[in-house]
């Protein structure tokens, strides 16, 4: 997913094993909810800033990586 705004990844979002999602954004991601399966992948590249709340949640043996 591509954005020129910023990104909002809120409750109800499931990366399932084997699932990728890359987020390449010029503006801020702010992840207020959501889950990364065992076996999933979150990519997030962000020209602004990348802020995680509370309710975010990455299992044991999830890919996760933020730049």
């Amino acid at each position: 997913m591509e954005s020129g705004g910023d990104v909002w990844i809120d409750e109800g979002v499931i990366i399932e094993n084997g699932a990728t999602l890359i987020i390449e954004c010029k503006g801020n991601v702010t992840i207020s909810g959501g889950t990364v399966e065992c076996g999933g992948t979150l990519r997030i590249e962000a020209g602004g800033e990348i802020m995680i709340q509370k309710g975010f949640e990455a299992k044991i043996g999830a890919n996760v990586e933020f730049k």
